[in-house]
């Protein structure tokens, strides 16, 4: 990957997909339109960006439209693609993404009903056309020109001048207001940037008001290309911290792994990734089983190459967390400075009702090298029926499972 300009680097450990050189070409076609925003392009590539909004502003984001004079707002988007009852998912631009020219941004509308939860993770799934990467020269890795994409939140508790919120990341940012760089890649092979734990890892205002903890209620969601070279974004997702489980039942596949409080991270610890040289011992190998098979407890299962868990009937299911990663225990230094060539895994996550019917609640998740992924139902009022199962899958290379959680409640 060239390195950034005055920017500075990027080093992305822990948090977003890296680049795939041992990955097979990609064979998924473009994505279908039919569930997209109303502002997505039917063809897929949105070009050039329109000279006005194309799409239809809730009143949130057309009264911060407002405040926004002298920017460049290429779009309003009211409506998710995907919700469940703790996250937001924007599919923008169809199979190529949505390209931003430099000082181009998008505002998103976060639905009403998730506006009172606090924000856990943003996760960017963003890129750079390698054939418009202008600031690398041949046989030189400084790109003097990058592509950088920022997403902020806005807060519905904070002074107008602080309400902007960028995530303020454990090594730092790429570029001004939180931007994260945007790797040249292929349409089919987009980077995913996983902004953690906003809740702990803490944000700063855009605008001023400094950097805060501060569990953060937020309304809307801006996107805005900050680099000299134009970036497309293939989806935004924003999920909510979830509801304090009465009960939990968790299983550790990797000795010693602890996915912590989850509200506060406390006792947190990973023991396989990058401090344990890209490799994790005793892990539940997705889809091949490995040791971690050996490890499961009455009612889980591994069948057909992914997780099964019968779930306790009469409750609410709050939500999973998984404490995961996808690099390979090759021995190998990758480019951002860790140990083991980068997978390319994609999680799925569903509840299967024994009534019939499955709520497919992720799918496409793209893993990090090591780290922490949530999902949780699209409907959270769901009562769990006796014969319900969590299913959890993958594809593209193999998921190493240190630890999973499931939360009840009454």
């Amino acid at each position: 990957m060239p390195s950034i300009g005055p920017a500075g680097p990027n080093p992305n450990v822990n948090a977003a997909q890296p680049t795939t050189p041992a990955a097979p070409p990609s064979t998924t076609g473009p994505a279908s339109t039919s569930g997209a925003p109303d502002s997505t392009i039917a063809a897929g590539l949105a070009a050039a960006a329109p000279a006005i909004p194309s799409g239809q502003p809730g009143a949130v984001i057309a009264e911060l439209a407002k405040s926004e004079q002298g920017k460049k707002i290429v779009d309003m988007i009211k409506t998710p693609t995907a919700k469940t009852s703790l996250s937001a998912k924007y599919n923008l631009g169809g199979y190529q993404g949505r390209q931003l020219e430099q000082g181009e941004e998008i505002l998103l509308e976060l639905p009403k009903e998730l506006r009172g939860k606090a924000v856990r993770t943003v996760i960017l799934r963003h890129r750079q056309e390698p054939s418009q990467d202008s600031g690398v020269t041949p046989g030189d890795k400084h790109d003097s020109k990058p592509g950088l994409t920022a997403v902020h939140l806005h807060s519905t508790d904070l002074p107008a001048n602080q309400a902007w919120r960028h995530w303020n990341g454990p090594w730092g940012a790429s570029g001004p207001e939180g931007a994260k760089f945007a790797e040249p890649r292929s349409s089919g092979d987009p980077e995913n940037e996983i902004e953690f734990d906003w809740h702990i890892r803490g944000h700063s205002g855009v605008d001023g008001g400094g950097a805060s903890t501060k569990k953060l209620q937020v309304d809307a969601i801006r996107v805005r290309s900050l680099g000299d070279d134009p970036v497309f974004v293939h989806m935004v997702e924003v999920q909510m911290l979830p509801p304090k489980a009465d009960k939990y039942a968790e299983v550790a596949f990797c000795e010693g792994t602890k996915i912590g409080d989850p509200e506060t991270g406390a006792g947190k610890k990973l023991t396989g990734g990058q401090s344990y040289g890209g490799k994790f011992p005793g892990a539940l190998e997705l889809p091949s089983g490995g040791a971690g098979v050996g490890k499961l407890p009455q009612g889980w299962a591994f069948k057909n190459g992914r997780l099964e868990v019968d779930l306790e009937p009469g409750k609410r299911l709050t939500g999973i967390d998984v404490a995961c990663g996808d690099s390979f225990p090759d021995g190998k230094t990758n480019k951002d400075g860790g140990t083991g060539t980068p997978g390319w895994a994609k999680m799925y996550m569903s509840l299967q009702k024994a009534g019939g019917g499955t709520d497919q609640f992720m799918t496409d998740q793209g893993v990090p090298p090591e780290g922490v992924l949530s999902g949780a139902p699209t409907d959270g009022e769901y009562v769990t029926k006796p014969g319900d199962k969590f299913i959890l899958s993958n594809s593209g290379s193999t998921l190493y499972l240190m630890a999973v959680r499931l939360g009840y409640k009454d």
